[in-house]
């Protein structure tokens, strides 16, 4: 079991794909931080209350009415709360799931799975080290995310304004952003799961990326409440019944003091996917004939 999991982290380190993600990264912050900073008024008091859940580059806006001249400096915000955000918006999944696929499906392309098959006696592990490289590969483009992220932030900030701002963790909340951060975590790899058995029922690259984009931008998520919808229209029943409550990323979606998100339901379901998903990847692994 060991040796398949180093072999295949081997193998995902020596991929070029898995080395796209910071590049995408360095663009899009480059990018947003030049054309999508947002504004904000300080005399709005809102705003400078504002406890500043994202990092982010903003740009405060001072207006002056009496030569009706504008004075703008540049604030990189930097907060350990948006890391678990990350998380809960799929921003990280869509990039680990879309590579994970490419990982997954290159072994049959370049004939490593005969070599991994005949390297262990239950080929249901060549499952669960899929899964866990998808959990090194979330955490690793965690990492890289909130690196990239503050040091561009500095380097914006020495170019722009020297001004740099860290917003702590609000006081006596710790063991609540803890804990959210761990339950946003369970749920990418609840879906990481599901991604691996689909994966090994169908060998598939087209469909496990349009799976991963499907569950990273809430597609299904959305259908399904769509259909509730519906039904409880044309129906009449179900009423009061809000099935976004029993769904990972809607109850994550919105942050740990949002009345939707429930650490409970979240925790169970991420294990119940899990533990189906992972047990049927494995199921289906054993009997798939290698090819």
């Amino acid at each position: 079991m060991i040796k398949i999991i180093r072999t295949d982290l081997f193998r995902l380190f020596r991929s070029k794909a898995f080395y796209s993600f910071p590049i995408f990264i360095v663009l899009i912050i480059t990018l947003f931080s030049f054309f999508s900073a947002s504004k904000v008024d300080k005399t709005d008091e809102s705003a400078e209350n504002e406890e500043g859940l994202h990092i982010e580059i903003s740009i405060e806006s001072e207006q002056k009415e009496q030569n009706n001249s504008e004075v703008q400096e540049i604030t990189t915000k930097i907060s350990v709360l948006s890391m678990a955000e990350k998380l809960a918006d799929g921003s990280i999944l869509i990039f680990v799931g879309i590579i994970l696929i490419i990982f997954c499906t290159s072994e049959t392309r370049a004939g490593f799975i005969k070599n991994s098959a005949s390297a262990v006696s239950d080929r249901g592990m060549l499952a669960v080290s899929k899964i866990l490289v998808g959990m090194v590969m979330t955490i690793i483009y965690l990492l890289e995310h909130a690196v990239l992220t503050v040091l561009l932030g500095f380097i914006f900030s020495l170019f722009g304004a020297p001004k740099l701002e860290y917003v702590p963790i609000p006081a006596g909340e710790g063991f609540e952003v803890f804990r959210y951060a761990v339950l946003a975590f369970l749920a990418n790899m609840a879906i990481i799961t599901i991604l691996v058995f689909m994966h090994e029922l169908t060998r598939n690259r087209a469909l496990g990326v349009i799976a991963a984009l499907c569950f990273a931008g809430n597609i299904f998520e959305n259908l399904t409440r769509t259909l509730v919808g519906a039904v409880q229209d044309a129906f009449g029943i179900f009423e009061g019944f809000d099935i976004a409550k029993y769904m990972l990323f809607p109850n994550l979606a919105e942050g740990y003091k949002a009345d939707a998100y429930n650490p409970t339901i979240v925790l169970v379901l991420s294990l119940i996917y899990i533990l189906i998903f992972g047990i049927l990847a494995m199921t289906v692994s054993r009997k798939k004939e290698v090819r």
